[in-house]
């Protein structure tokens, strides 16, 4: 293994190490989606929830995704992935690993497994005080081409992300007031 090798196991490792510290969290989050043909991109933004399992309980983890000025709504059991649209009056609901979601943020639920996952590699930062860890899956998937992840160099934890899908449209997300802390399981 080579030094640059080590140094994305390393920062992969300080976000795992992090996360694993923390029960869950909430936070604003502003989204911007780039498609192809579109010459502006599409931005939303709401709140999210964000609850760890225990593996070791076989306690999944739990998450809540609000776009409250779109009526968008997605609800995560850890085994069922909810969404809800209120204008379209439209549910649907798939099983949470075969999401984009789920293998996006398994990690924040202490689920996923940078290292085990995903192929690892250090990107240019945006932000001059973040690691920019591109993460491609390992085992071949029509969700995902690539995550980049916005890592705090102090901290560790995540600031944003670049999610690429196959037809190299993006979805960008920034993490705004977050809290780490219990959470009561009702909001989920």
């Amino acid at each position: 293994m080579c030094s640059s090798d080590l140094q994305e196991v390393a920062v992969a490792r300080t976000v795992q190490a992090f996360y694993a510290g923390k029960p869950g969290f909430q936070a604003k989050f502003v989204q911007a989606v780039k498609k192809k043909g579109l010459t502006t991109a599409i931005t939303r933004q709401g709140q999210a929830w964000i609850l760890k399992g225990d593996a070791a309980k076989d306690l999944p983890g739990k998450m809540r995704w609000d776009y409250t000025a779109d009526e968008v709504f997605y609800f995560c059991n850890g085994e069922w992935l909810w969404s809800y649209e209120k204008r379209e009056r439209l549910a649907t609901k798939v099983a949470v690993k075969n999401s984009q979601l789920w293998q996006a943020t398994g990690y924040l639920t202490g689920q996923g497994d940078l290292e085990r996952d995903f192929q690892l590699s250090l990107d240019t930062s945006p932000l001059p005080d973040a690691w920019a860890l591109k993460l491609t899956p390992k085992k071949g998937t029509q969700l995902m081409k690539s995550l980049t992840l916005l890592v705090d160099k102090a901290t560790g934890a995540v600031r944003g992300s670049v999610l690429v899908d196959p037809l190299d449209d993006s979805t960008s997300l920034q993490w705004q007031d977050v809290r780490y802390e219990a959470m009561d399981p009702k909001i989920f």
